[in-house]
């Protein structure tokens, strides 16, 4: 694999199986609940003086959201605060089904003398989808080619997805006026280039779902890449001190379901039973992306 970027390695293994092997499968049957949407913001406050990240700043706006039946999307402005500096960024957040998970990477810059103010950005998202394949799994392919996970069965199916949460950011493009002084300009070119605005930070993580009996399921990692472009501006005189462009990537994975079409009189979302004898095991993944 080259990095831990847009190519995320998806490994799904799903088991279906049960605990309860002293009960008819009748008395099994039931109705799960998916677990709710949960949206985390990683803040990260740099001081532009030291370029040290700053661990005890007033972070709000930041709290989790924890969405019952999915969340709509939409803006959320987080806002850091120290000693009298302050600075806001307004991230906009995407839809989010029950059951997912995402991490929003967000870098908030503290300064006395200037202010850093966003004039544009481009997002880009990326999706790659698993697709199981080992022996005695089941898969199917839809009519554009891409893959489910098959549960052509009454039990539900409970799915482990190995995945990359890609947390890095880049800074490109910084140019900085001439009638600066050498003292400021120094500081701001050791900001851009510090380690604080230019990381991979991205870890293996496992996602969990549960899917319904007769059904097709995936899980769809999506990382969303915005390039940023800042405006450096001073605080005292509002004048513009210089530009840059600073490149964040966020993950966010989430299940997705639908009736498996050769048993689609048989499927109702998030019903199924659990089997009382256990066996039924499936696994392996590979990626497909759109």
């Amino acid at each position: 694999m080259n990095g831990l970027g847009a190519k995320l390695a998806l490994a799904v293994v799903a088991l279906v199986g049960g605990m309860f092997a002293s009960c008819s499968q009748e008395d099994l049957s039931t109705t799960f609940k998916p677990a709710p949407a949960v949206i985390d913001f990683n803040v990260k406050v740099v001081d532009a003086l030291t370029t040290n990240v700053i661990t005890d700043a007033t972070v709000t706006g930041a709290e989790t959201i924890t969405a019952e039946a999915g969340y709509a999307g939409g803006p959320v402005t987080i806002t850091a605060t120290k000693n009298g500096a302050s600075a806001s960024e307004t991230v906009q957040v995407n839809p989010l089904k029950a059951g997912g998970k995402a991490i929003y990477n967000v870098t908030l810059i503290l300064s006395d003398d200037f202010e850093f103010v966003k004039v544009s950005e481009t997002t880009t998202p990326s999706v790659a989808y698993s697709l199981p394949y080992a022996h005695g799994s089941s898969h199917a392919f839809d009519h554009s080619g891409s893959g489910w996970f098959e549960n052509p069965t009454e039990f539900i199916a409970d799915i482990t997805v190995d995945y990359v949460n890609v947390d890095k950011a880049e800074t490109t493009g910084f140019t900085l006026a001439n009638w600066l002084s050498e003292t400021q300009q120094e500081g701001l070119t050791v900001l851009f280039e510090s380690k604080a605005l230019n990381y991979d930070k991205s870890e293996a993580k496992k996602f969990e779902y549960q899917a319904s009996a007769w059904s097709w399921s995936r899980a769809a990692a999506t990382t969303t890449t915005v390039e940023a472009l800042y405006n450096i501006v001073t605080k005292v005189s509002g004048e513009k001190a210089g530009e840059y462009t600073i490149t964040t990537t966020s993950t966010a994975i989430e299940p997705e379901e639908k009736a498996d079409p050769n048993h689609a009189s048989h499927y109702v979302a998030h019903q199924g039973t659990h089997d009382a004898h256990g066996g039924h095991n499936y696994g392996g993944g590979i990626v497909t992306e759109d």
